[in-house]
């Protein structure tokens, strides 16, 4: 490959053609060095120089022969050194260095003497003939041309030999490349035919793949068109027995309502007539009002309950809504200042019966103490949405001085709900300083 590049490069050169002979020298060179021939890396070079002189570039022209010069091993290449000492020397001598040409000159003069190259002998004779002539030394210019004229007959025999064993390289190259194409076109019809069959077997795979992946598809449609008529089928369901069991839910709520509601109202309302009677009967009295008032609490149990189980006040709006209504309606007969803080914006999110009916119980279940053992004349409510829901209450009582009164059942019911819709509850409280209770649910608001 190395040879054939400078083959190539060196008929690019004899046609003028330097840019493409320059690239077959530099693509030379590359492999060369690759493989290590340093023989081919210094003709690569020495014929780079060549160029880069005929362009005009000395400077690059010296640079292409030192490197030439440095890669052959002094004593290996004679006849190569000798060519390209003589070389550097005409380059010098075209800058002008007339001594500095000279001295190379005659450095390629001593090595074609020793390897008896005749034809590279003739041109250091020659260029040693015109550098002196420069140098205004006729006398030495007279007598290298001389040398020169003297070796002129000797080489044209040489030529001709030369000549002669290029046409027979030349003859047989040509029987080599005659032979090679033909083996290459062997090659090449045997590839189209091994193309050819790749390609019917190629587009045999291709046909059987498509229809795989055709069944394949199908087999995958069926499966989820049926996949999906179930999973249908089983929501359908799902959804019948939720709405039967959610009537069913407030049928029984309704009935409670009917039924106890009515029973209850009835013994509150005995219990009120019988009182008056009674009231010199502190005993039965204290009894008959205790009736009266656990049946109103049974009756506002009884509504907060049918009120929960309706899935239609299952919303945070609702749910704040009744909240708002029970704090009024509780406190409101009472000596108690009651201060409401609660957003404008009220997200109408669904939650769950359990969240809302707990929550509610919560607060309740915390008037309730307020009112019963705080001694409060003021009761703060706050409810927040950020960054999730907040609710506070607090009150200016006397707080929880015991750690009795902090085992109180009202404390372990709210923690217990608290606990079960998945809220936090905390309590804090000194003694005369009142009471504050912290309830979050951190989940309430999510989607």
């Amino acid at each position: 490959m190395t040879s054939s590049l400078l083959l190539l490069g060196n008929v690019y050169y004899m046609m003028m053609k330097d840019d493409s002979a320059t690239y077959c020298y530099t693509t030379s060179l590359a492999i060369a060095r690759d493989l290590g021939d340093s023989l081919s890396v210094a003709i690569n070079f020495s014929n780079l120089s060549r160029i880069a002189l005929e362009k005009g570039q000395p400077t690059q022209a010296i640079h292409y022969v030192e490197q030439a010069l440095a890669t052959i091993k002094k004593g290996k290449y004679l006849y190569i050194e000798s060519g390209t000492y003589q070389q550097l020397g005409d380059i010098y001598g075209e800058m002008g260095q007339l001594t500095q040409a000279i001295s190379f000159v005659e450095k390629a003069t001593a090595a074609a003497r020793k390897t008896d190259n005749k034809l590279i002998l003739k041109n250091c004779y020659k260029s040693l003939s015109e550098l002196y002539k420069a140098n205004k030394n006729p006398t030495k210019a007279y007598e290298y041309l001389l040398h020169a004229y003297r070796l002129k007959d000797s080489t044209q025999l040489v030529q001709f030999n030369q000549q002669l064993a290029a046409l027979q390289a030349q003859l047989e190259t040509e029987k080599k490349e005659a032979a090679i194409k033909s083996l290459q076109q062997n090659e090449q019809i045997n590839q189209l035919q091994l193309q050819q069959q790749q390609s019917r077997i190629q587009k045999q795979t291709v046909m059987l793949f498509l229809l795989l992946t055709l069944l394949l598809a199908i087999l995958i449609i069926i499966y989820f068109y049926y996949n999906n008529r179930k999973i249908k089928e089983a929501l359908e369901r799902k959804e019948l027995k939720r709405s039967v069991a959610e009537e069913e839910r407030q049928r029984i709520a309704k009935d409670i309502h009917d039924e106890l509601g009515s029973g209850l109202s009835k013994i509150r309302f005995l219990s009120e007539m019988i009182l008056p009677e009674t009231v010199k009967e502190a005993n039965q009295a204290a009894t008959l009002h205790s009736i009266a008032t656990t049946s109103d609490h049974l009756i506002e149990n009884m509504k907060d309950l049918v009120w929960a189980m309706n899935p239609e006040n299952s919303t945070l709006d609702n749910l704040l809504a009744r909240i708002r209504e029970y704090s009024s309606d509780y406190l409101e007969d009472l000596p108690i200042k009651f201060i409401l803080q609660m957003p404008d914006d009220i997200p109408h999110k669904s939650i769950s019966k359990e969240v809302t009916r707990n929550i509610l119980m919560i607060l309740k279940e915390a008037l309730q103490n307020i009112v019963k053992h705080a001694n409060a004349t003021e009761v703060q409510l706050s409810i927040k949405f950020q960054p999730h829901f907040n609710m506070m209450i607090i009150d200016n009582g006397i707080g929880l001085p015991t750690a009795e009164n902090k085992e109180g059942n009202g404390l372990r019911n709210m923690e217990s709900r608290s606990k079960n819709c998945g809220a936090l509850i905390r309590f804090q409280s000194q003694p005369m300083k009142g009471t504050t209770i912290y309830l979050e649910h951190t989940s309430l608001l999510l989607s």
